[in-house]
């Protein structure tokens, strides 16, 4: 709730600023709204994060639940994930490991539809990743490719926003 009460009042400082004729107003207006608007963020980071600890905190590595998330939150909870059991494979010289994705049905999004898990299958196909869909899941099959992680670009700098 704070993050989207400063999110409110960042965009009405933003929408204050546009509307002034006062060059001296308009610069004090829009320095406050991204100051209010980092704070924002902030705060969403914040309570992403507690969400996701809830969420998880009885699981192991191998499984994680995005529900609570928005699409960029979760898109980069998966990322670290992958990049955690990229690492253990490599050091345990396994070449294979299975993760379960908790991405939901949609059914709370608006127009009940899915957002979260296009982006996810989306991200594992970028990275070269096998998975198999059973509803609101995923079971992501990581391997151990060396060759191709080197060279991978992130998948937020190609995934349109």
């Amino acid at each position: 709730k704070n993050a989207r009460a400063l999110t409110h009042k960042a965009n009405a400082l933003f929408k204050a600023a546009k509307a002034t004729s006062s060059r001296e107003e308009k610069q004090k207006l829009y320095t406050k709204a991204r100051q209010i608007s980092n704070e924002a963020k902030l705060a969403n980071l914040k309570t992403a994060n507690e969400i996701f600890q809830c969420r998880n905190s009885g699981y192991e590595q191998d499984k994680m639940d995005l529900h609570g998330l928005f699409v960029k939150e979760a898109v980069s909870k998966v990322e670290d994930r992958l990049e955690i059991l990229e690492e253990d494979l490599s050091k345990r010289n396994m070449n294979l490991l299975r993760l379960l994705i908790i991405t939901g049905s949609g059914h709370h999004s608006e127009g009940k539809k899915a957002r979260i898990k296009p982006e996810i299958c989306a991200l594992l196909s970028h990275r070269g990743y096998d998975f198999d869909e059973d509803g609101g899941q995923l079971i992501a099959y990581i391997t151990n490719n060396k060759a191709s992680v080197s060279k991978r670009k992130p998948f937020s700098a190609i995934s349109p926003a």
